[in-house]
């Protein structure tokens, strides 16, 4: 074997190691380049609607209507997903985010930007469900956390210079240019999937009147049936809506609090958003191997304590360089439990309904956050602090009840969870 041929096949079993396949490298890379075009101005939404007059009351408005729509397609979605297949749902949103964002760059009337982000974030469920859906069909079922730790560190590779470019051109040029480079990225990941992606699960046959009661009659639907019955299923759903209703790192209140409290520039906030990305994609790889050694639930637990600490600190810093580590931190510890929490919802589903399955869960973990974001702009309107004690006691509910959901499986056996996947729960 040559030299060549033997640092080839090193390639090969390295990429192995840490569970990439064609289909993992392949959205690993258009992610990236999705990524980038993303983070340049979605962070700066809020400021710029807030420039043009619109107050944290409005503003949360309009992230939870995005939300509520996010809710309503989740199910349905799930069953496009199975019904079309992966790839062809992850291209579909993926067109539906780059016709968003070029439409708010083309008319940005405040009205209309709302009504983009809104649709962005509606392309942004099919993208996400046939995502996961494709990475957890097309790697072992023993390396799911580290190749989505690796799909996200590869997604969030070139991202950590994005927000801080964005900050830049929006204060020296404006949002609208940046909006359209942006899309011109979006267009361009699309290009690259549609070629190169392969799909993992064949389509049912079906005709379009089985299409259309599959899509839209849900209760019909036996897989709901069979869901609704889980009590520790329902239970990690709240779970998981409670922690993550009400205050996140990335969430519109941040920005805010960063530039009238902490009185920071756009290139600022910039800044300390690079950082997020930094840690939340680019150790998204370690945190997927720890999460499949050390247990994915046991890793779950120290994020989500670990979260909470650090986010007070953040809320309670004095200074804008203790603020920007107490953020590094929390979002550090924030973004621990991703590649985790991944692995579990990937394989407490079957292949066949795998869609359908996450799109519930999606949905019934995201009913919960609807009201959410209009709740944190009203507590952030009567003070800036005020949105983190709500989140910090709904933190410990939902800690509460993973707890519960732990130890309602281990008394439950269920055939919605398979039974080589019961080490995550130990």
């Amino acid at each position: 074997m040559s030299p060549r041929d033997e640092t080839v096949l090193r390639i090969k079993e390295s990429a192995r190691a840490l569970g990439i396949r064609r289909n993992v490298l392949v959205l690993g890379i258009s992610s990236a380049i999705g990524t980038f075009s993303n983070m340049l101005w979605i962070f700066f939404l809020p400021i710029v609607l807030n420039a043009e007059g619109a107050g944290a009351l409005e503003i949360g408005l309009l992230y939870s209507a995005s939300t509520l729509l996010q809710t309503l397609l989740m199910m349905p979605s799930g069953s496009f997903v199975d019904k079309y297949g992966r790839k062809t749902s992850i291209l579909f949103g993926g067109l539906v985010q780059f016709s968003s964002v070029l439409l708010l760059a083309t008319i940005p009337a405040p009205l209309v930007a709302a009504l983009a982000y809104i649709l962005f974030s509606g392309g942004g469920v099919l993208n996400e469900l046939g995502r996961t859906a494709l990475i957890t069909e097309s790697v072992p079922s023993e390396q799911l956390a580290v190749s989505f730790g690796s799909w996200k560190t590869m997604a969030g590779s070139i991202a950590a210079v994005a927000p801080v470019l964005g900050g830049f051109i929006i204060q020296t040029q404006g949002m609208r240019q940046v909006l359209f480079v942006s899309s011109g990225l979006l267009l361009a990941a699309l290009f690259l999937r549609a070629a190169l992606l392969r799909e993992t699960f064949k389509p049912e046959s079906s005709t379009p009147k089985l299409a259309k009661s599959r899509l839209f009659q849900l209760r019909n639907l036996p897989e709901l049936r069979a869901l609704l019955q889980q009590r520790s299923f329902l239970l990690f759903a709240v779970a998981y809506g409670i922690y993550n209703a009400l205050l996140f790192q990335s969430s519109f209140v941040i920005p805010l609090y960063s530039q009238s409290v902490l009185e920071l520039s756009p290139l600022q906030i910039g800044s300390m958003f690079s950082i997020f990305v930094v840690f939340d994609a680019l150790l998204a790889l370690p945190y997927g191997k720890l999460a499949d050694h050390f247990g994915h639930t046991r890793t779950i637990l120290v994020s989500w304590v670990a979260e909470m600490g650090w986010m007070m600190v953040f809320a309670y810093s004095t200074s804008p360089l203790a603020a920007l580590i107490a953020f590094s931190l929390w979002v550090a510890f924030g973004s621990l439990d991703g590649p985790a929490l991944q692995a579990v919802l990937g394989t407490l589903t079957k292949t066949e309904r795998r869609g359908f399955s996450l799109g519930f869960f999606n949905t019934f973990a995201l009913a919960i956050v609807i009201p959410a974001e209009l709740v944190t702009g009203a507590l952030y309107s009567i003070s800036g602090r005020l949105p983190f004690f709500a989140n910090l006691l709904l933190d410990l509910v939902a800690l509460g009840l993973f707890l519960s959901f732990l130890k309602s499986h281990r008394s439950e056996p269920s055939n919605q969870f398979r039974q080589s996947d019961s080490e995550l729960l130990v």
